[in-house]
């Protein structure tokens, strides 16, 4: 859905156990730009404060490629501009008012 990206889910790194802040450590040590999640607490828990990489939080009904498809191009762009230590949240176009 990210041709212009290299994507990687995390469970393709060994990384299923890893959570929140050492799942964060783990991606800027592995020299990522952005970590992408749905994971809603997250975005409370951490503090992105002098981190090198980047956090879009997509706000979804559910996590599989159909319901993730409509927001590619809302996370390509985000991709293009967000600064380390910063998150994007980018809510789903059928999310309920």
């Amino acid at each position: 859905m990210l041709p212009k990206h290299e994507v990687i889910h995390t469970s393709r790194l060994g990384w299923g156990e890893l959570k929140n802040g050492k799942l964060l450590a783990g991606a800027e040590a592995a020299g990522f730009d952005v970590m992408i999640t749905v994971d809603r607490s997250m975005r409370f828990q951490q503090n992105l404060t002098g981190r090198k990489l980047g956090v879009i939080f997509l706000h979804t009904l559910r996590n599989d490629a159909l319901t993730l498809g409509p927001m590619a191009e809302m996370v390509s762009t985000q991709l293009e501009t967000l600064p380390p230590g910063e998150i994007a949240i980018l809510t789903h176009p059928d999310w309920p008012e």
